[in-house]
């Protein structure tokens, strides 16, 4: 036993860091450097960066939501002036698409599908879909 004292350090540090790695710790001296993991701020943009894509999606929901909703209205002898209800609908949409992030399901190139899938959530009382 005494033979081994003088390579106890040699051992040490040899033996510590491998044992380190093996159980899941860090990394050795001089050893590779990773970044921190990033958080939700830093992964979750904003899904629709240029605001002119809101407004001409939303213009286009608005005249399509008019168009469906006076149709339907036609068709039953009356035509009520919904344009105040649907505006507001319109903006409440462009509000939930504005606040829509990459971590939220949706596709960017997809603005459709988005519309889509947050007429419910707009608790829309004239719904396109």
């Amino acid at each position: 036993m005494p033979a081994i004292i003088p390579f106890i350090p040699l051992i040490a540090s040899v033996a510590g860091p491998l044992l380190s790695k093996a159980i899941g710790g860090g990394s050795s001296s001089g050893g590779s450097t990773s970044a921190a993991a990033p958080t939700a701020t830093q992964t979750a943009q904003k899904l629709f960066t240029n605001p002119a894509d809101i407004t001409k999606a939303v213009d286009n929901y608005r005249n399509q939501v008019t168009a469906k909703w006076n149709q339907i209205g036609a068709n039953m002898g009356s035509a009520p002036d919904l344009s105040g209800a649907i505006g507001s609908q319109a903006e409440a949409m462009a509000a939930a698409l504005g606040g829509l992030n990459t971590g939220s399901g949706y596709q960017a190139n997809n603005i459709t599908g988005a519309i889509q899938g947050l007429e419910p959530s707009i608790s829309a009382q004239y719904p396109l879909y």
